[in-house]
């Protein structure tokens, strides 16, 4: 009857203006995350990122009581190279890594708004070593912040060698992307180290590519030496 059809449009109506009052909301969110990370330092054109620690290769020289040593070891026992690192130390270091992690991502987006970012580990030289470097940690700190893990959906098919021994940056071909998943998504990338800041690059392009948004990169070091030790650390 008149009534029974006036009250199915009136749900209706309530259903669309609630509907569309959470797309005005989540495009507020999107909003604000990409400006939030503007606020990070600048490490090449057109790329925002934050960093936790300066690192300082083994071609510095540094006394081993250093808090420069210290900061290495760190990067070092969090990299999880089987024949250089305990697993007790890999643990503790992933621990202090997400806990500064965690400060980061609060702070610059909240915690209410860390739920609409995607949070992407750049992988490691193997699908074998990225998972020992990255799968534990980016599950611990998506289950602190409420950030999306995509760890599972980007994944090494063919392995490439490590930089410090002649190795470059990934190529496509080497690499499988859960494409439906990154479409639409708001991402940040996390490297364990940067220097150039070539592969972040690079990933912010591929990404790109299949629909997400690139808002910015974090990572555990930032490589310094003897000719730009000028450099501010980001905190």
């Amino acid at each position: 009857d008149t009534d029974e059809m006036q009250t199915l449009i009136d749900k209706k109506k309530t259903e669309e203006e609630k509907k569309a009052r959470e797309i005005q909301k989540i495009a507020e969110v999107h909003n604000h995350i990409v400006e939030a990370a503007r606020k990070w330092d600048t490490i090449f054109m057109g790329f925002q990122a934050v960093s936790m620690l300066d690192y300082y290769p083994t071609t510095y020289k540094e006394n081993k009581k250093s808090d420069k040593w210290n900061d290495r070891r760190m990067v070092w026992n969090f990299k999880n190279n089987p024949e250089k690192v305990y697993d007790e130390e890999n643990e503790k270091a992933v621990e202090w890594v997400v806990k500064q992690a965690e400060e980061i991502i609060v702070t610059t987006f909240g915690k209410e708004n860390a739920q609409y970012v995607t949070f992407v580990c750049i992988p490691a030289s193997s699908q074998e070593m990225t998972e020992r470097r990255y799968k534990a940690f980016s599950e611990k700190l998506c289950k602190v912040t409420g950030m999306i893990n995509a760890f599972n959906h980007l994944k090494v098919t063919r392995a490439k060698a490590e930089k410090h021994t002649g190795g470059s940056s990934f190529s496509q071909d080497m690499l499988e992307f859960d494409k439906d998943f990154f479409k639409d998504k708001y991402v940040l990338l996390f490297d364990d180290v940067i220097t150039s800041g070539s592969s972040m690059k690079s990933f912010k392009s591929k990404l790109q590519e299949l629909g997400s948004t690139v808002i910015g990169g974090m990572s555990l070091g930032r490589t310094k030496d003897k000719y730009n030790e000028h450099t501010q650390r980001v905190t």
